[in-house]
């Protein structure tokens, strides 16, 4: 795709025509810059005089407590202490919101600049790497401008803790451990509130706090989540633009990658049980209960966790059970809340890893049929999911005993297994599949299969 059309494929929802509406897509680029300067200008000045106006506020508290007493002394010190606490409380606290905002909104008009920019056709190409990444010069995405924490914002709670925890020992001195912890737990109170002012479009707060928690583990997610979710989402708009119907594809994913879709919440805890016990098949005191060992070996993971761990996770292989956890806490707490079921499944199957670099149902389709199929059958749509994170390859013993499986609950007919055997035998001959798996011919198990099944 040339670079002058790229753009559309990341922003689908613009429609521009360059010779109608040129200038007036400059002029509201120039008004952007314009409000973007004046914001950043006052944020800047915002910040230099809180800091300001904090110390010097400090320092007249101080200064001041006992002239405050002697003015107030028909009120009870403990009453007083409160008022004053208060006050000080909510002062902080409207600080600290608008700080946070004006950083939202200064983000926010780098990303729009980025968008107008990059639809009136200009873009740094190769001369992105003398900027400084992550600013808006020299950016190509919106994305790349993210919502971060500012330390800057630390001054302001340290000068919080200052006036909070001056003024609770100067009335409560006998109790200073309870005063230090009462001002942190106000500290920590305002940094989430902080927090929550910054939020980008699809974070909140399960997602910051175990995140963070996760990453201070050593586990590694994509560098920017946030972009990833963005482009993911618009794999699925693409299929859609292109008419392609994936309701049978959807179909067969529930059936055999999640049944139990419809009724949970991200994670399905009958499943995760059953994969537990069927693991303990290979452990010998376990492994002669009947229960277990009539088990078949299965996986707990929902489409949800499978599609948190295409798109989100990296190093796949590493640090599997922390990997495992996050999977489990943030698609249950973060990514079911944040995306409709039909839209996770539509963008699972179009995320997905079908083949070695093949990901998503439009690709997989062009990979192994040469061309997109608008209304797959019912033996292409069963053939495409079954290739789902098939690592080697290869017709897999489980795919043969699924197929009779699906036969015998007459979910396939006798039509389709012919034209699934057609699929794989095309598929074969242009060697994106493989027909031996462990030296043994699958193809040929396959059909042999079947032609027992029939004569059954």
């Amino acid at each position: 795709m040339g670079s002058k059309l790229e753009w559309k494929q990341y922003f689908p929802t613009c429609s521009f025509d360059e010779s109608k509406n040129r200038d007036i897509a400059l002029e509201e680029y120039r008004s952007c810059c314009k409000v973007l300067e004046s914001e950043e200008k006052i944020f800047d000045s915002l910040l230099k005089y809180v800091i300001s106006f904090g110390t010097i506020m400090v320092s007249l508290l101080f200064g001041s407590l006992e002239k405050i007493e002697k003015l107030y002394q028909t009120i009870q010190r403990e009453y007083l202490f409160l008022c004053i606490a208060l006050i000080i409380f909510a002062l902080f606290w409207v600080i600290i919101d608008t700080f946070g905002s004006r950083q939202k909104t200064i983000v926010l008009a780098k990303r729009k600049i980025i968008i107008l920019r990059r639809i009136l056709g200009l873009h740094y190409g190769s001369q992105e790497f003398l900027f400084q990444k992550g600013g808006v010069e020299g950016s190509s995405s919106p994305f790349e401008i993210q919502l971060k924490f500012d330390y800057r914002l630390i001054f302001i709670l340290f000068l919080f803790f200052i006036a909070w925890f001056g003024l609770g020992f100067y009335y409560f001195q006998k109790s200073t451990v309870l005063i230090f912890c009462v001002t942190i737990i106000s500290v920590v109170f305002l940094m989430l509130s902080y927090l929550n002012s910054i939020k980008d479009m699809s974070e909140n707060f399960s997602f910051i706090g175990f995140k963070g928690l996760f990453s201070l583990f050593g586990l590694k997610f994509v560098d920017n989540m946030e972009e990833t979710l963005y482009r993911a989402k618009l794999s699925a708009i693409e299929c859609r633009r292109l008419g392609v119907k994936i309701n049978t594809l959807e179909y067969f994913a529930i059936l055999i990658e999640d049944n139990r879709y419809k009724q949970h919440k991200g994670i399905d805890y009958i499943a995760m049980g059953r994969a537990i016990l069927s693991r303990l098949k290979k452990i010998p005191p376990f492994s002669r209960l009947k229960y277990i060992k009539n088990l078949a070996i299965s996986g707990g993971s929902t489409i949800t966790q499978q599609l948190f761990r295409t798109l989100f996770i990296q190093q796949m292989d590493k640090k599997k059970i922390r990997r495992k956890v996050a999977e489990i806490t943030l698609s249950r707490l973060w990514l079911n809340d944040i995306l409709e079921k039909n839209f996770q499944l539509e963008i699972y199957l179009n995320s997905v890893r079908y083949s070695k670099n093949v990901h998503g149902v439009v690709k997989a389709m062009k990979h192994f049929f040469k061309e997109v199929k608008k209304n797959p059958t019912k033996a292409e749509a069963f053939f495409l999911v079954e290739r789902v994170s098939v690592v080697s390859n290869a017709i897999l013993p489980k795919t043969i005993t699924l197929i009779i499986r699906l036969r015998k609950e007459k979910q396939l007919s006798d039509k389709d297994l012919e034209e699934l055997v057609l699929i794989y035998e095309k598929c074969i001959r242009d060697k994106v599949i493989v027909q031996f798996y462990k030296e043994k011919d699958m193809l040929k198990e396959l059909k042999k299969l079947i032609e027992d099944q029939n004569r059954q």
